[in-house]
């Protein structure tokens, strides 16, 4: 296997393939010169694909430099091959240029162009003959070995389903998509690209072709037009040549603005429950919209909001007269704040628009919601006069709890000008204006500054309308600081052709600069969206129990649930865990309305109340709860070199509380164990501790399906201040009496431990897939 990434590899090969493609073309081209002469069409195919051929050569030694070291044998192979191609390219291209320049003599231009090429023939055509065959013993290794195994298929497949596929150049995708798809020969791998030149090529020697036919109207006449076509193939290849270069230049700008974790905060974003959200746009169809079309597409019927189809009386219908009563009275709250926010979209001057919103609240999963949702865009593409004209819709996410990036100025305004050079064709205009971008190839390369003045160059000159999206500006990194970004956002807000749609807690600041504008409050709209996912959580908690309940006791417990949440989504989850916990414990339904009752509103207190809710259970188990929140805690703020971690792997947390698990590691890498001790058991039984004496305050991600991948981090970030900021949650983690640099070493030596493991895995792995490979090829050879 290749020592690179899998994309890196490919893209390595993509490029040695186009690099003996293209001389192959070579070799055809001057084979075609010496046989018929240099006033031809094959001259402008040979220059063009020349061109190319070098445009790719550079690529190859550009991914060579940043290559791991010492690179494998098969990446020195293809490396070999691409540096043979272009010498033996380069060698008839010489050739080539002394027949041409045969051909140039003074008198009767046919005959010179004649003697020229019979000058050269006798050596030139076994030259080509030599090379071609070189050439095509490359291509041959290539095809039938030397692509498998750099790469495999499987890879392939996986490149070509991921976020940003699309933004790789056109030669690139063409080229996993046939791989994937069973391709393996030359011609089929690289038939997009090949097949656009060769097309325009074709094109204008053909027209080089008729300008020959014509020569009889005399050797003057034949020559003026022989050299007007050659002007116009010479143009061509030019414009084809540039066109090639503003490609790899566009393609070098966008990676440059691409930090690794850019994407990662809106993935991590959970989507909406089925049907949440639906108020915004259910009373307001596009006004372009059909009103018959739309009833069937915008009000949807009972059934679409029921568990498994059930009608649980919690859809919206068209009459207030309908609605379930404990939606009915948000009813004109939430007719306000829907119709202010459709305006907003459709107003041609509007220029911002406030969603404010508690912690846990939903705010970003309604921005994301917001964002991607198509009748956003037909909203906000309402009042364009050009039918045929569409909004730019733009969003970031702000994460405190990622890596610095993820929550400073610098990351949104790189994030922002990905998108747009992504989506429109301005990367020219960009390195006209600034020359020096054109040397950067990180976004460590980019100054604040730089990256400003080239934002605010390009939005001004949008040929289309702009939306952003901000979310979690209260998530802004300290070093910048709240007043900074509301700075840059009036700067935005001064832009004619942008308008902004942002989100956040209302802090002090925020709501001083915010309030003038449009807005809602997101937790006053909500109560159907929670009374859907309360009942869809309560009905899977009974029906997991095989519980039955009075039809009362459930509708009061759902009431409860709705009212107590305050629109508050993370209350009604940690509230349904704490009912799940009474029910652990055999209570009735009496039980837990009043376990219900009994919960505070704020998440704040709830958290204390979980706690205090394991009785006298807690002075058992929290000892253990406070190492694993102080395990979860250090590792966050540990400086790996790659910013903050969200969570511990919980095989790390393992063996950070079993340091005799950390020693049975290290010994099996150093006997090189061909047999690894399985830790299933272990790392089930550690998550079940983890959530029962943490009291659902961290949570294990993926312990069900892959227990070796699983992660523990915390249930909000609302959480993490409240053991950070809150004094009893400081008391609780007291009890763990290790010192921050106790916990420091033992999740280094888990992490290497962690580390030994894995790498033993895939070793076995690859030991076990060679003894298959030797097996199979024994067979063979004993079949032969």
């Amino acid at each position: 296997m290749s020592g690179l990434e899998p994309l890196a590899a490919l893209g390595l090969v993509c490029n040695v393939f186009q690099v003996v493609s293209f001389a192959e073309e070579v070799c055809k081209a001057s084979k075609s010169v010496f046989e018929t002469g240099a006033a031809t069409n094959s001259v402008s195919s040979l220059a063009a694909t020349l061109d190319s051929l070098k445009q790719a050569f550079d690529d190859i030694q550009k991914t060579a430099e940043l290559a791991p070291q010492p690179m494998t044998r098969q990446e020195n192979e293809i490396l070999k091959i691409a540096k043979d191609c272009t010498k033996a390219a380069l060698a008839l291209k010489t050739r080539v240029e002394k027949t041409q320049n045969a051909s140039g003599a003074k008198g009767n231009l046919i005959r010179s162009a004649i003697a020229g090429v019979k000058a050269a023939v006798g050596v030139g055509s076994k030259e080509v003959e030599r090379l071609a065959k070189m050439v095509e013993v490359h291509r041959n290794a290539l095809e039938t070995r030397i692509l498998a195994d750099i790469c495999s298929r499987t890879d392939a497949i996986t490149i070509s389903q991921q976020d940003g596929f699309e933004n790789l150049n056109v030669t690139l995708r063409g080229f996993i998509r046939a791989y994937s798809a069973g391709e393996s020969r030359a011609s089929a791998l690289l038939r997009q690209e090949s097949d656009s030149i060769k097309k325009h090529i074709t094109t204008k020697a053909s027209e080089l072709g008729t300008t020959l036919n014509q020569l009889s109207l005399g050797n003057e006449c034949a020559h003026h037009e022989i050299s007007q076509a050659m002007v116009e193939v010479k143009n061509s290849i030019t414009t084809l040549g540039l066109r090639a270069t503003d490609n790899t230049r566009h393609e070098r700008l966008l990676k440059s603005l691409k930090y690794a974790t850019m994407k990662e905060r809106h993935n991590q974003i959970v989507d909406p429950h089925p049907q949440t959200f639906e108020w915004i746009y259910r009373k307001f169809p596009p006004p372009k919209q059909k009103r018959d079309d739309s009833d069937q597409e915008y009000h949807d019927t009972d059934d679409e909001y029921g568990e498994g189809g059930d009608n649980d009386n919690e859809s919206w219908s068209n009459s207030e007269s309908d609605m379930p009563q404990s939606v009915g009275k948000h009813a004109h709250k939430v007719h306000d704040a829907a119709s202010g926010f459709i305006q907003w979209a459709q107003a041609p001057t509007s220029r911002l628009f406030w969603i404010s919103g508690k912690p846990g609240s939903g705010k970003s999963t309604l921005m994301k919601f917001l964002a991607s949702d198509r009748r956003t865009q037909e909203n906000l593409d309402y009042s364009l006069t050009n039918s045929k004209s569409r909004t730019t819709i733009l969003s970031h996410f702000l994460w405190s709890a990622g890596q610095p990036m993820e929550a400073k100025i610098k990351g949104l305004l790189c994030s922002l000008l990905y998108q747009i050079i992504s989506n429109t064709d301005v990367s020219r205009i960009i390195l006209t204006q600034y020359p020096n971008t054109d040397a950067k190839d990180f976004d460590s390369d980019w100054s604040e500054k730089e990256l400003r003045d080239v934002l605010f160059f390009l939005l001004p000159r949008s040929p289309r309308p702009l939306c952003l999206f901000l979310d979690g500006l209260d998530e802004i990194h300290p070093s910048d600081g709240q007043l900074r970004l509301l700075e840059l956002m009036d700067e935005l807000q001064s832009i004619p052709c942008l308008k902004m749609c942002v989100a956040s807690r209302p802090e002090p600041l925020l709501q001083m600069h915010l309030i003038p504008f449009p807005m809602f409050r997101i937790q006053d709209l909500t109560f159907g969206d929670i009374k859907r996912f309360a009942t869809g959580g309560l009905k899977k908690t009974f029906q997991n129990r095989h519980l039955n309940i009075k039809e009362k006791q459930y509708e009061e417990l759902v009431s409860n649930l709705c009212e107590m949440a305050e629109g508050v989504f993370l209350w009604v989850v940690l509230a349904l865990r704490n009912l799940q916990s009474g029910l652990i414990k055999g209570d009735d339904s009496e039980d837990l309305v009043r376990r219900l009752k009994a919960l505070p509103n704020d998440l704040v207190d709830l958290y204390k109340v979980m706690w205090d809710r394991l009785g006298d259970d807690k002075e058992i188990y929290r000892k253990d709860a406070a190492r694993y929140l102080n395990l979860v805690l250090t590792e966050q703020s540990i400086d790996y070199g790659t910013g903050p971690q969200h969570g511990v792997h919980l095989f790390t947390m393992l063996l950070a509380i079993n340091k005799g698990l950390v020693e049975d590691v290290l010994a099996q890498g150093e006997r090189e164990c061909h047999l690894l001790s399985d830790y299933t058991p272990l790392l089930k039984d550690l998550g079940r501790r983890v959530d029962v004496r943490c009291a659902g305050l961290l949570e294990i991600i993926g312990l069900q399906k892959k227990p070796m991948d699983a992660t523990v981090r915390f249930v909000h970030r609302s959480a993490v201040e409240f053991f950070q900021a809150n004094t009893e949650g400081k008391l609780l983690l007291s009890f763990d009496n290790s010192t921050r640099e106790n916990r420091v070493f033992d999740l280094t030596m888990a992490h290497l431990a962690t580390s030994t493991y894995f790498l033993l895995s895939v070793e076995m792995r690859c030991d076990d897939s060679d003894l298959e490979t030797g097996i199979v090829q024994s067979g063979t050879e004993l079949s032969v």
